[in-house]
């Protein structure tokens, strides 16, 4: 409700819920009167259901733009899901004129191992509800008994026409523990099966898991040729503090390395402290306001100001 200086309501908002024991939304109904004459000049409301786990089963919402007590708007959704609450299905239905007919339908189903990662999942879309499929997006996953995502694969179908428009691949690695050994990903812009653009990155680690080495190449024109490549080097102490951190990269990837930034890092009672060093001759200490931080000796012998500032 909107009230003037002078004491005339102007405006009138009213919203009504209702909920179930689990304080999920039940009923939503909200009602404008613009100039606060009695009229009602717009509203909407809505429906939800649930299962016993408190996951929504279906969705309704309606709108009257102008108050006539016509319905001018019409939204549906309907969701299955599997004993672990994972989603199964999904399917919405638009009416954007309120006169019964549905002008737009759209689609997912999802699939999933014993331990809930998802394995596949296709949505389909049909603009105007017409019975055709004017989008389709899929993909299959693969993991190892870990969970961790082996393989992975995307596929795009723009104009329904059944044709594959857009690719997407990629492919991981893992050590005993886990971590991430490689990645690879690839993309196809056109699916013409030539590869546009390749991603690539390696990992090693110390026996504590700590990243020691990761290095990143891309191929931004799929000629098999690298534009582009950096790598990060990290040491530790024996307990697993951070020492350093080195990264570089190599814009053209031509073997120059085009720019360089070394990270040291310093500790007291159990914080963690940044100096950072760059090819620009920059030293930039990072530590508490309060910490009485001494004077590293690479300030000195880069002969660079020393300035403190809060992490």
């Amino acid at each position: 409700m909107m009230t003037t200086a002078d004491g005339t309501i102007d405006y009138r908002y009213l919203n009504t819920n209702t909920y179930d024991q689990r304080g999920n939304r039940l009923t939503s109904v909200s009602e404008y009167d613009e100039n606060a004459d009695g009229t009602i000049d717009y509203r909407s409301s809505s429906t939800n259901t649930y299962d016993q786990r408190g996951n929504q089963l279906t969705n309704g919402w309606e709108t009257d733009n102008d108050g006539d007590g016509i319905i001018d708007y019409r939204y549906s959704n309907t969701n299955t899901y599997d004993r672990r609450g994972n989603k199964l299905t999904s399917v919405s239905e638009t009416d954007n004129d309120g006169d019964g007919l549905l002008n737009y339908r759209s689609s997912s189903t999802n699939t999933y191992d014993q331990r809930g990662n998802q394995l596949t999942s296709v949505s389909e879309n049909d603009d105007n509800a017409d019975g055709t499929i004017d989008y389709r997006y899929s993909s299959t996953n693969t993991y190892d008994q870990r969970g961790n995502r082996l393989t992975g694969v995307s596929e795009i179908d723009n104009n329904g026409d059944g044709l594959l428009d857009y690719r997407y691949s990629n492919t991981n690695t893992y050590d005993q523990r886990g971590n991430q050994l490689t990645s690879a990903s690839e993309y196809d812009e056109n699916a013409d099966g030539t590869i546009d653009y390749r991603y690539s990155s390696t990992n090693t680690y110390d026996q504590m898991g700590n990243q020691l080495t990761n290095v990143s190449e891309t191929d931004t024109d799929g000629d098999g040729l690298l534009n582009y490549r950096s790598s990060n080097t990290n040491t530790y102490d024996q307990s697993g503090n951070q020492l350093t951190s080195v990264y570089e990269y190599d814009d053209n990837a031509d073997g120059t390395i085009d720019y360089r930034q070394e990270t040291l890092y310093e500790y007291s009672d159990g914080n963690k402290y940044v100096m950072g060093v760059s090819t620009t001759g920059e030293l930039e200490v990072f530590a508490d306001d309060s910490f009485d931080f001494p004077v590293n000796p690479l300030t000195e012998q880069f002969n660079l100001p020393f300035t403190v500032s809060e992490v």
